[in-house]
């Protein structure tokens, strides 16, 4: 750990000057006769020495951060299982800086659920600061802080600008990265929060306007073996060196490529983890962090002692990403029927084919579901399209039966590395239905539709509403004016209304009944406009 910055700008170690506290105290035993100025310098000495030993531990004791890039927060944000183990691999990896790449959209989404993720997170498993990769739009991370408990330490701006090779693009690209970290210090002034920003291969001009911007610097160094680590980002380094900033800098290192989603030649230190640590099955990789850490560290104080640098200031190491050496669990979402809710004419049993589309590294297959049956089937992925990566891959189930009834499908994979299976947050689901049939209204009492009555009186009348679809919804009151709505359900049901004549004439007494609609695809319920009516016809006699 390098911590106090040396004659030419570089960071050498703490030395506290060794002293034996037994030596000094047999001097002072054997010299009783000292001057009592002397003995008293004797003892502020000795006192000095004692405070500087805890100065010297906590200097060894201090850790650097150990940070990692986390993707598919809102995959197992809530995924009861997926969550506990992303927690567990914070605590056994001892990882103290969680980065999450996060789009604006879903701090605002899911806002009091990373809240309580990131309170856990810093309370109970030793995390020290939690960032987010909104950039220029970190103005939500700001909103999200005001709100919430669980606060967000740092924004951070993913953006490659370095893809461009050169000329007027690369220009331009450029002074859109700079502007977008300018607007990201303009949000962060006053809010307690540090800029930070990954980059790749950049100019030496370009490295001075990027550094003078930011709080910290993540510096990627993506090769297989930490042994070369040091070595493919020292340019950069020294160019960092010579800025004379203390920004802080954190170089990254690629997991991919491990041996499950390895596409040609190895560029990347995954599987160099995976055989380097030794329980892979408790997602515990601190062995072969720590290695990879040892190693760059001792390259870089190698170069500082050849003076190839005047010295950064290095405050820990950062890995890209949490997806590619543990499991996360599939997502899904239908392909066809393209509607999750289905109207079939008539009501015979006819074969409809459902396929659902699976996102994941590592599927295994759906379990599918109906209703009133439970599970029917389980439909397996063709293991030979395995790729490791993330990947879409359909499957299908046909179910022939009479509506109405519900299909679902629930994917799981294969786990990883001897874990069991998981399954995804949610199930596809469609609904499948007859086309709406029409509701029956009789008149109950009076049965007689037309009637007479006498001057001022009151009467009862009783409406008798069916629906073979068992969906019935309302049924509407009017006499001269609407008078009222009853509320129904089920398969038949009856409303009433006493209404008192007060008038002489002839009046009509409406019942219009509806019955609830299909769900249509966007999840509402509208009324059937197609309704049925029962109407009486009362004559009211003078006396």
């Amino acid at each position: 750990m390098f911590l106090a910055r040396g004659s030419g700008g570089g960071r050498v170690p703490i030395n506290s000057h060794s002293v034996d506290k037994r030596s000094l105290t047999m001097f002072y035993t054997n010299n009783l006769k000292l001057k009592s100025s002397t003995l008293l310098c004797w003892l502020l000495l000795f006192v000095m020495i004692g405070a500087l030993v805890p100065l010297q531990a906590k200097a060894e004791t201090a850790k650097e951060l150990r940070g990692m890039y986390f993707d598919g927060v809102p995959v197992f944000l809530g995924h009861e299982k997926a969550e506990q183990e992303f927690l567990d691999f914070v605590r056994v990896n001892r990882i103290t800086y969680v980065l999450f790449y996060l789009r604006k959209m879903d701090v605002e989404k899911y806002g009091a659920e990373i809240s309580e993720l990131i309170d856990t997170l810093k309370s109970e498993y030793g995390v020290l600061q939690v960032g987010a990769t909104t950039g220029p739009h970190s103005q939500v991370v700001v909103d999200h802080n005001k709100k919430f408990s669980g606060k967000f330490d740092v924004i951070n701006l993913e953006e490659e600008f370095w893809q461009k090779p050169g000329g007027p693009e690369r220009v331009e690209s450029f002074a859109r990265y700079t502007s977008h970290l300018d607007e990201m210090n303009k949000i962060a002034a006053g809010n307690d929060l540090m800029v930070e920003a990954y980059i790749g291969w950049v100019k030496k001009p370009e490295m001075a306007g990027i550094v003078s911007r930011l709080d910290r610097l993540l510096l990627h160094t993506y090769v297989s073996r930490p042994e070369g680590a040091y070595g493919y980002g020292r340019t950069r380094f020294e160019m960092i060196a010579q800025l004379k900033s203390d920004v802080e800098v954190m170089p990254i290192y690629s997991v991919e490529d491990t041996e499950a989603n390895r596409k040609g030649g190895a560029v990347f230190m995954g599987q160099w983890l995976l055989d380097h640590s030794s329980r892979k099955s408790d997602y515990n990789f601190v062995k072969g962090f720590k290695k990879i850490e040892s190693i760059f560290n001792a390259d870089y104080k190698k170069a500082v002692s050849r003076q190839r640098e005047l010295g950064i200031n290095m405050v820990g190491h950062h890995y890209f990403t949490y997806s590619q050496i543990v499991n996360l669990p599939p997502t899904a979402s239908n392909v066809t029927p393209e509607l999750r809710h289905i109207i079939v004419e008539g009501g015979a049993a006819a074969p409809i084919e459902f396929v659902v589309s699976v996102s994941d590294k590592n599927p295994k297959g759906v379990d599918w579901y109906q209703s009133k049956k439970g599970k029917v089937g389980t439909e397996r992925f063709d293991r030979k399209h395995e790729t490791g990566r993330s990947f879409k891959s359909e499957n299908a189930r046909t179910i022939n039966a009479v509506p109405p009834y519900t299909v679902s499908a629930a994917p799981f994979d294969r786990g990883l590395y001897g874990r069991d299976s998981l399954y995804a947050q949610e199930r596809v689901t469609w609904q499948v239905v007859t086309e709406n049939a029409l509701p029956t209204a009789e008149a109950g009492s009076p049965k007689k539709l037309d009637i007479h009555v006498k001057l001022g009186e009151k009467l009862a009348f009783v409406h008798e509403a069916k629906d073979v679809d068992g969906n019935l919804f309302a049924a509407d009151w009017y006499c001269k004016k609407y008078l009222g709505r009853s509320y129904i359900s089920g398969k038949s049901a009856q409303t009433s209304r006493e209404i008192q004549f007060d008038e002489v004439g002839t009046f009509k007494v409406n019942v219009d009944l509806f019955d609830r609609a299909v769900y249509m695809p966007e999840n509402k319920i509208r009324q059937n406009k197609v309704r049925a009516s029962v109407q009486w016809t009362v004559h009211v006699d003078g006396e």
